[in-house]
């Protein structure tokens, strides 16, 4: 049977959407491979002793969590609408607590080397930035986890408390992206100095920058499927069900 004009362009949407994530989740991986690159390479690699080279696991395991996995996690729904929303559910949890775990080892990682070096905490635009939006995640994880992990919890209240969840995790994305961006630029000035100036761009610049720049365009891509409105799980719901009936 012919497909009808409204089911082709679903059909069309759909192709759109998976190469837009297609595209994104490539730049995601570029920016995960650069950052491990740049803490392994050019930062002088990793160590879990206090020292400096502990200080490089926080920028990889930050990259990770909030731009990697966090980003996977606001559109799973709508790349994965074709399973059960039950499983989308709980990949969507699992996500969130892997995240959890890597920003509560980056924190370590960032204070106890600061602690060791008796360097300062929380005196620097990124850290007030980077904190905030730790706390927001975690009181994002608290309330979501309580509210949609448990069938008991008041149905109302939980379609009451979507809005605020969608908001929320928005919020502490688009802020996490903005503390990985002050944090490379942070990091890269405290690496500046008279025999390896920052403005002659050495390689670790090099490495950085374009970190930066993977960042941003994963962000940018999450943002396009997140926005437009022709991606939403429930439009791809009713094409399948249109779907099934045009094959009944």
């Amino acid at each position: 049977m012919e497909p009808t004009p409204t089911a082709r362009e679903l059909r069309q949407t759909s192709n759109l959407m998976y190469g837009c994530f297609a595209a994104t989740e490539v730049l995601g991986l570029v920016a995960v491979v650069l950052v491990v690159y740049w803490g392994a390479k050019e930062l002088g690699g990793f160590a879990w002793d206090g020292t400096g080279l502990q200080f490089n696991w926080h920028p990889v395991l930050m990259v990770i969590a909030f731009g990697f996995l966090m980003g996977n996690s606001i559109v799973i729904y709508r790349v994965l609408y074709f399973m059960d929303k039950l499983v989308v559910k709980v990949t969507h949890t699992i996500l969130h607590v892997a995240s959890l775990i890597l920003i509560i080892l980056a924190l370590y990682a960032v204070i106890n080397n600061h602690n060791e070096s008796n360097i300062a905490n929380m005196y620097s635009l990124h850290s007030w930035i980077g904190i905030t939006t730790c706390a927001l995640f975690f009181f994002q994880f608290s309330l979501g986890f309580a509210a949609y992990a448990f069938p008991q919890f008041p149905q109302s209240i939980k379609e009451n408390l979507m809005p605020i969840h969608r908001f929320l995790g928005t919020t502490v994305f688009i802020m996490s992206i903005v503390s990985m961006i002050s944090g490379i630029t942070e990091k890269m000035l405290f690496k500046n100095s008279d025999a390896d100036p920052y403005s002659d761009l050495p390689s670790w610049a090099y490495v950085g920058n374009f970190l930066g720049c993977a960042i941003v365009l994963y962000a940018i891509g999450i943002g396009l499927l997140v926005s437009n409105p022709a991606f939403k799980r429930d439009e791809h719901i009713a094409y399948m069900r249109q779907q099934n009936l045009n094959s009944d």
